[in-house]
């Protein structure tokens, strides 16, 4: 203290130097509208297209479970599988090294793809999050253009996806709507069995001679079966050379028995945007990635692309969360400048100095930009929820600079010098100070103990808290003192056995104090009973919203699940008010 003291110049240069690292700090830092932490928890998905629930389960999942249950750190691992699509949830034990983890299951993976059936793409390494953690993407588009949407798809995958794909901080894409691409087989029946090939015969020979595909689906038509095969040969025509059997000698090409040609898979699944099918993408991002910089180039590569296809492909953003962060964050904003600009003007009220209210003020602001810094090096997560606890915060932040400042005040009005007030001030407090501020971590140290959803909601708002209290008090020690020793403050010299304004008339008579106390708790109390929802965990968006679901009965057809929904979609297109629907 009495080093920053003596020298002023050295005091200005430290402070400039937390001011830019704040601004910088504050400029590089992800923030989101809710938390995002690391679980000890990973998920591994493969898909089969077409194959059944138990066929996924034995060629697909056990074999995963059995890669995964080697790893020490494993503590439990719960699998579902469905048609074409399997799960695999693995929890590790609490220290676990998820990095290394990551980075082992990922090689496993590689190796058991291998080992897998020819049909199965790499299974995928993601981090897991329980249902009511589970993100939805940030960032949701609606494609479409003068063709059908198959054909629209076809193009998103070509041009769209991988476009989107390359932008650094994106954990992945999906794409919904339209059906893909894929090779339509039909086959003679009667010549098939006039040569003994067998269906089962003609699927096996496709799959080895093209690993590539993927799923098989078979409809009986008369003396036809039409087979769909996804991620078909680059040419038709290299599948009717094909051999599927012998009769005899002779080999028997699919050409022989069936012919080819291009079309598109059974219709599973469609997306409808305001009563129009559309191809829907939807856009997840990583963790630490920032969502209003990723939602800046998403757009800037979707109006890229708009330029590129102009009326052959446009879009329509459906859902930009960072719109909303904007928007939150510019409330809060605004809710910060309110705070402050009432702590000034009760600081000004209560010092009767404008430069005294201004050097506590001071203390604010750098204790903010400080905090900043230490939560970019620590790397603590921001989002709306600690950031508004920051804010409503800067009151407990500004107790320090001003209990320091009244101790410095004090020796002045005893005929101190500013230097020796100064350096004595600070000190007489330093214990009284240093108990308060750690009294107040300690509450906050409780929220370590919490588990599940309340610890990844409220343990950074804890250490955010506890780091800008304790910025608070080294601001207080190297700021407030340089500045009073140079600075004259208006003071009053002391004077004993006087109670004179508006502090004696409330030393004479308390009830003025105690009763508008009491009517501000109950009025709050009554008001927080009314306004407050219990028993439903926050969220800090809702648009204004109506869900459908509906569960038909196992093995229903999609043209009827799609049909019980339009009848949904139809009532609400008939409304006039602004509305979307998806």
């Amino acid at each position: 203290m009495k080093f920053m003291i003596e020298r002023p110049v050295l005091a200005m240069i430290l402070f400039a130097a937390v001011l830019i690292l704040g601004i910088y700090s504050l400029n590089n830092s992800s923030i989101e509208l809710v938390p995002d932490e690391k679980l000890p928890a990973l998920s591994i998905s493969a898909g089969w297209y077409g194959a059944s629930a138990e066929m996924v389960l034995q060629r697909i999942a056990l074999p995963i479970e059995a890669e995964v249950m080697g790893i020490k750190w494993t503590s439990k691992v719960e699998t579902q599988c469905d048609e074409g699509f399997c799960t695999v949830r693995v929890e590790f034990s609490r220290g676990a090294d998820m990095d290394f983890v990551y980075v082992l299951l990922k090689e496993r993976m590689n190796k058991l793809r291998e080992r897998l059936p020819a049909q199965v793409g790499l299974p995928r390494v993601l981090a897991y999050e329980p249902d009511e953690f589970k993100k939805k993407p940030f960032f949701t588009v609606s494609m479409f253009g003068d063709a059908s949407v198959f054909t629209t798809r076809n193009r998103v995958e070509r041009e769209v996806a991988p476009l989107l794909r390359s932008i650094p901080g994106l954990q992945g894409v999906e794409i919904t709507g339209g059906v893909p691409m894929a090779v339509r087989i039909s086959t003679d029946m009667e010549r098939m069995k006039a040569l003994g090939i067998d269906t089962g015969s003609l699927l096996r020979a496709l799959a080895l001679s093209f690993y590539s595909v993927v799923s098989v689906t078979a409809r009986d038509h008369g003396k036809e079966i039409a087979l769909a095969l996804a991620n078909p040969a680059q040419d038709v025509r290299d599948l009717e050379k094909v051999v599927v059997g012998y009769f005899g000698e002779r080999a028997v090409y699919l050409g022989d028995v069936a012919r080819a040609r291009m079309g598109y898979q059974e219709m599973r699944e469609e997306g409808r945007y305001n009563g129009q099918p559309t191809v829907v993408v939807d856009v997840y991002k990583q963790p630490q990635a920032s969502t209003m910089a990723l939602a800046k180039r998403i757009r800037r590569s979707l109006e890229e692309l708009n330029r590129t296809f102009k009326d052959k492909l446009q879009y329509k953003i459906v859902n930009d969360e960072s719109e909303e962060l904007e928007k939150r964050l510019s409330g809060l904003a605004r809710i910060a400048l309110l705070i402050l600009a009432v702590i000034f003007i009760i600081l000004f009220l209560t010092v009767r100095d404008w430069r005294g209210a201004l050097l506590i003020f001071a203390s604010v602001f750098f204790s903010v930009f400080a905090t900043f810094t230490a939560i970019y090096i620590f790397n603590i997560p921001l989002n709306l929820l600690t950031l508004s606890g920051f804010a409503l915060g800067f009151g407990m932040f500004v107790d320090n600079a001003v209990v320091v400042y009244d101790s410095i005040l004090r020796l002045r009005e005893k005929g101190w010098s500013r230097e020796s007030a100064a350096l004595e001030g600070p000190r007489r407090v330093f214990v009284p100070v240093l108990a308060a501020t750690f009294t107040t971590i300690i509450v906050f140290f409780s929220f370590a103990y919490f588990q599940g959803r309340l610890r990844v909601y409220y343990l950074p708002l804890a250490e955010v808290i506890s780091v800008a209290l304790l910025c608070s008090v080294l601001v207080a020690y190297t700021l407030v003192p340089p500045l009073a020793a140079r600075a004259e403050f208006r003071f009053t010299p002391e004077k004993k056995g006087r109670r004179h304004g508006i502090y004696g008339f409330f030393l004479r008579y308390p009830l003025f104090v105690i009763l508008p106390v009491v009517a501000v708790i109950v009025f709050s109390f009554l008001l927080f009973r009314e306004k407050v929802s219990f028993g439903r965990f926050f969220s800090w968006y809702e648009k204004q919203s109506l869900n459908v679901w509906l569960q038909l009965p196992a093995g229903s057809e999609f043209a009827d699940v799609r049909e019980a929904l339009l009848k949904f979609e139809r009532v609400a297109l008939e409304k006039t008010y602004e509305r979307q629907i998806n």
